[in-house]
């Protein structure tokens, strides 16, 4: 359970640091765009990095919990 533990961690590491890279490339994308239009997908692509960063958290507290549990009270 404790390499689980460090496995779910840098996952999630790995997830939010992957969530901020690809929003990045994909507003800077969208510059060529109509201002109406930018704004929208600006809005759809917030609400999708708030679903996934969620789920980034969870697994970066499942993972910190996983560890603290087996690493340090065993």
């Amino acid at each position: 359970m404790f390499a689980a533990g460090i496995i779910i961690f840098f996952v999630g590491c790995i997830l939010s640091v992957w969530l901020r890279l690809n929003a990045h490339s994909e507003v800077r994308a969208l510059t060529p765009r109509r201002i109406g239009e930018r704004v929208s997908a600006i809005r759809l692509m917030k609400q999708k990095r708030r679903i996934d960063a969620r789920a980034a958290n969870i697994m970066l507290i499942v993972g910190a919990i996983l560890i603290l549990i087996y690493g340090v009270f065993n």
